[in-house]
């Protein structure tokens, strides 16, 4: 962090360290409510300033770490601009017996500060000025701050259009001003003195102050402070990580105490304690059922539906794969709205509001509101797809099964390969579940045994020739490459080799996808058992 400074009063040997300062934030009256000026409008459509002294009933003081934090209200009539009087009014004022470096101030009570109003007004707030004082009150006027201290924010002071707000557009402060100022300074402060939720905290502004980020820049680290927020939170936590233990360990008793393998059992062991850690998809639906459903109008944000879609979407933008189309609620801007709405709950829950009070200050703020739209209407879109897809899952689950008790019936003994495509291809037809009633007829005549490998590698044999036989009678063992009808029927021999193969070793197909031992895949549309 560079501080550019003028009027130096300083020696060249002393140090230059600040025991106060002053600063002055853009929307810091606004978000106390103090404004100091009112226009009034005379009836021929003139208006006039008028000067009301509002000062605070109640001092308002916090110490946090032997630093005094404290509201300073002045004004300046020289200015003969309305705006900069107003803002000049009111400046935070922090002063430490001793002294700290402009990084130190900076990164520990200057940035901290101008983060919480940004929170509290939904856009990015800006240092408008800071005046630094020496133990001996020499006075140094900070004229521009650049960088940060992690360089995430390219300029903590710059200029912006001063925009008027309304108390709609402010989450202000609960009950008796100075006590909601004394504990939000400790509670907000506490949290960068202690380091808690860095990296989501950091990643979450970085959207906010950072103008022109892509919107798939801006969906991308909104995604990761979500899910370093849930990280820091539950895997810290002695309380749930006991619990997780504790289940763990009562699944692994119970997987010694079955009748599988040892080798089974060593390497289902090693994988319960690799502990991967929870999913991307696990940690949103785990936050949005935690903080979203108490709060009304949100109720279609429920478990299962944001997680799976922000899952998706990153996906997709970080390894490629499903294009998201211009109308979908998939498309990062549209979430990332979601999860600034997300993030923003989290935090002020953070520092000490109840949900149900974050809900009523929402629930009349302009920014929030549009958050809470969007949430609102893409998170039922969410929802409705996704109950749409798991109805369609169930009818298609229940027509293969349907599919399988019909072949098992139909199927007394081995088909030649032409009846069997046959079969395969008829309307309605799915090869999964008619296989698999294959293979179950076939069990069930005494001509394939679960615990036969033999047996199961044979039938794959005759299986392959008879459904690659030619029209000239040859088999793939006579003819290298077989013509365009053996190739195309050769993706039947390789799902029939490997249902084969996965019957004789479990009656359960397709519990887990993985490489099936003893099946090789050949570029000349091979297959050896």
């Amino acid at each position: 962090m560079i501080a550019y400074v003028s009027d130096l009063p300083f020696s060249k040997t002393e140090e230059l360290n600040f025991h106060k300062i002053e600063v002055s934030y853009t929307y810091l009256l606004e978000w106390l409510s103090l404004e100091s000026f009112k226009i009034n409008r005379n009836q021929d459509g003139s208006t006039y300033e008028e000067l009301i002294y509002r000062w605070p009933e109640e001092e308002m003081v916090e110490v946090v770490e032997g630093v005094r934090i404290s509201v300073v209200c002045t004004d300046n009539p020289q200015s003969s601009d309305y705006q900069d009087r107003d803002i000049s009014s009111v400046r935070m004022r922090f002063e430490a017996e001793k002294g700290m470096t402009a990084h130190q101030w900076g990164r520990n009570y200057i940035e901290p500060v101008c983060d919480l109003l940004s929170l509290s007004i939904s856009r990015p707030n800006s240092v408008h000025g800071i005046t630094a004082y020496g133990q001996n009150g020499n006075e140094v006027k900070v004229l521009r701050w650049e960088g940060s201290y992690n360089d995430r924010r390219p300029n903590l002071i710059f200029t912006e259009p001063l925009l008027i707000l309304s108390n709609h557009d402010v989450v202000k402060h609960y009950g008796s001003p100075a006590k909601a100022f004394s504990e939000l300074m400790r509670l907000w402060l506490d949290m960068y003195i202690k380091k808690r939720y860095d990296l989501a905290r950091a990643l979450f502004f970085q959207t906010i102050y950072s103008k022109n980020l892509p919107v798939e820049l801006a969906f991308l680290s909104l995604t990761l402070a979500t899910e370093s927020y849930h990280r820091e939170r539950f895997d810290t936590d002695e309380d749930h990580q006991k619990e997780v233990e504790d289940k763990t360990n009562d699944f692994i008793n119970e997987v010694e105490s079955s009748n599988i393998s040892p080798n089974s059992k060593k390497r289902i062991r090693g994988l319960i304690r690799a502990k991967k850690g929870e999913s991307l998809n696990a940690r949103i639906s785990s936050l949005v059922g935690d903080v979203m459903k108490p709060i009304e109008g949100l109720a279609s944000l429920y478990e299962g539906c944001l997680g799976q879609a922000v899952a998706t979407t990153r996906g997709s933008l970080v390894h490629g794969g499903i294009k998201i189309g211009e109308d979908s609620w998939r498309r990062p801007d549209c979430l990332a709205q979601v999860l600034s709405y997300l993030m923003r709950v989290l935090i002020l829950r953070e520092i000490g509001l109840p949900l149900e009070l974050i809900t009523k200050l929402i629930k009349y703020n302009a920014g929030y509101r549009a958050s809470v739209r969007v949430a609102e209407k893409f998170g039922k879109m969410i929802c409705d797809e996704e109950a749409a897809s798991k109805s369609k899952g169930k009818s298609e689950k229940a027509e293969a099964v349907q599919i399988s008790k019909v072949a098992e019936a139909e199927i007394r003994s081995p088909l030649n390969g032409k009846e069997l495509i046959a079969l395969i291809n008829r309307p309605g037809g799915k090869w999964v579940a008619v296989l698999k009633g294959y293979l179950t007829g076939l069990v069930r005549d005494g001509k394939l045994k679960q615990d036969d490998k033999d047996s199961a590698r044979k039938l794959v044999l005759e299986i392959r020739d008879g459904l690659c036989v030619q029209d000239d009678g040859t088999t793939p063992s006579q003819q290298r490459k077989g013509g365009d009808g053996c190739r195309h029927m050769m993706g039947y021999v390789f799902k029939m080799m490997a249902l084969c193969l996965i019957y004789q070793k479990s009656s359960r197909f397709f519990v887990k996808r993985q490489p099936l031992p003893g099946v090789r895949y050949t570029p000349n549309w091979r297959y050896n058992v």
